[in-house]
This record gives C-alpha cells, sequence and structure tokens, in this order.
C-alpha cells in the first residue's frame, strides 16, 4: 500500500506534456544518467543534449512547483522522498554542466579553432552559453598572459593570442580504449591494426572492450544505443 501510495504522488507531482519523449520521472533521468556517463568518459567533449537539459530542468520546476502546492495533502514520507530525487536530479545536471565545462578548458585550442573553421558545426556540438564560456575563457588567459609575462618581452614577440594556436580538430584515438555496453542490438565498424576495418555486432546487453574512434561516430551523432562503462 506504500508504494502503491508513492507512485500514485509520483504521478501528480510528475506533468508529462504530449509530445515529450518521457512519460515518467524515472525514464528522465535513467536517459539523463546516460548521457552523463559518456560525457565523463569520452576524451572530447560529445554534443550538447540540449532536449534533455531542458526537459530535466522543466520537470525539476514542475515537480517543485507541484510539491509545494501537494504538501499539505502528502504524507511527510512522500514529501521527504520527491525532495531527495529533485536533488538528485538538480545534482546530475550540475556534474553534466561541470564535466563540459572541464573539458572544454582541456580542449580549447581544439575547440577555438572549430569555432574559427565551422562555427555551424561548433553550435552543434555546444551550447550558446558555452561558446560564451569557451571566449571568456580564451580571453582570461589572454589577459593573464598580457599581464604576467608578454609585457615584459619585446615588442615583436608580445602580440600572442590564444586563437594564435592552430588546434588539431580530428585527434587519434584508435590508442584510447573504452568500455562499451550496448543498450540496443546494434553493429560497429573496428579498424583493426591486424585485420583491418571489421563489422562488430554487439546485442543488447553486451559488452565490449574498443577503440575510442569506433564508437565516436555514433557518439558525435547522439546514439542512444551505447553506454560507455
Amino acid at each position: 500500500m506504500a508504494e502503491q501510495s508513492v507512485s500514485q504522488s509520483a504521478s501528480q507531482l510528475f506533468d508529462h506534456e504530449d509530445g515529450q519523449e518521457f512519460t515518467s520521472p524515472h525514464e528522465v533521468y535513467q536517459r539523463l544518467l546516460q548521457i552523463v556517463t559518456n560525457e565523463s568518459i569520452a576524451p572530447e567533449v560529445l554534443p550538447y543534449e540540449e532536449g534533455i537539459v531542458e526537459s530535466i530542468v522543466d520537470q525539476i520546476q514542475h515537480m517543485s512547483n507541484n510539491l509545494k502546492r501537494l504538501k499539505n495533502k502528502l504524507p511527510p514520507f512522500c514529501i521527504e522522498q520527491h525532495s531527495l530525487e529533485l536533488e538528485r536530479f538538480s545534482f546530475v545536471v550540475n556534474r553534466y554542466l561541470r564535466t563540459r565545462l572541464e573539458k572544454i578548458e582541456n580542449n580549447s585550442t581544439q575547440l577555438i579553432s572549430l569555432v574559427r573553421t565551422d562555427r555551424q558545426k561548433a553550435l552543434k556540438l555546444m551550447s550558446a552559453l558555452e561558446l560564451k564560456f569557451l571566449d571568456r575563457y580564451a580571453d582570461s588567459i589572454d589577459n593573464y598572459l598580457d599581464n604576467s609575462v608578454l609585457k615584459y618581452l619585446p615588442s615583436n614577440m608580445s602580440t600572442f593570442k590564444m586563437t594564435d594556436i592552430t588546434g588539431e580538430e580530428e585527434l587519434e584515438y584508435d590508442c584510447h580504449y573504452v568500455f562499451v555496453k550496448a543498450l540496443k542490438d546494434t553493429s560497429l565498424s573496428v579498424d583493426d591494426p591486424v585485420t583491418g576495418l571489421e563489422l562488430v555486432q554487439l546485442t543488447k546487453g553486451s559488452q565490449h572492450f574498443l577503440p575510442f574512434s569506433s564508437v565516436r561516430k555514433p557518439l558525435l551523432d547522439g546514439s542512444k544505443d551505447l553506454l560507455l562503462l
């Protein structure tokens, strides 16, 4: 009876809108965990999941408002459980955003080069706010170098800027291996140095140790079939 009461309360707190991809907070949370895990393990910045982030933020706001509205009608246990659920959602969203900002800092030269050469591709990879963060990060490095080093150098050596660094957009990932779990039946092309290009069949639930280059394209295309471990 207690589980049924919690389930009914959850359906009251979660307002599903027609046309949304998800039908429950659990589905939203599971998809969020997948993108956070993949982002944390992948050696490069993956495309920003704007839809899922906005959906989760909207649901956090929905549930927070409903929790306030229903707090006098629900048992204290339900209030506590849903409050913890909201905290978990917020924590994981913040972890996702923090992870991406750290990776943007670590790969700033490649990303700056991408913005300069293919802005449309950069807009698919990063959010508008992340692009602003990248610009501000580059400016902060430039200001620091100007004030601490460059001003003491001869004029012909004091004009360095972060944008002067040419970063390689396409890096070699054949030597970077990752554990991959297939969430659905799928296939991947693996370039083996001995046997050459090989098509690997992944059955749902199977786990594999593969070069990141073999899963890079599906992840950059937004595949939901692969989970990095």
